[in-house]
């Protein structure tokens, strides 16, 4: 079966993601900015929902995380 991955090109995305218990799978070259870095993360149930926590704007990671 094939993983559904997404790309995530923001620091502090990425930053978000693994405060709140997800773990890249793996770390690349970023495909539109030279000498920046992007992450490749899983693309299931619990990422979409904590990219909906994310671009809410609700960003209390003890609260979200727990």
């Amino acid at each position: 079966m094939v993983q559904k991955t997404r790309l995530v090109h923001s620091i502090q995305l990425r930053d978000f993601l693994i405060e709140c218990g997800l773990e890249p799978l793996e770390e690349i070259d970023n495909p539109f900015r030279e000498g920046f870095k992007s992450w490749r993360f899983t693309d299931n149930r619990n990422f979409k929902e904590l990219m909906e926590v994310y671009v809410s704007g609700s960003k209390d990671f003890n609260e979200i995380c727990e």
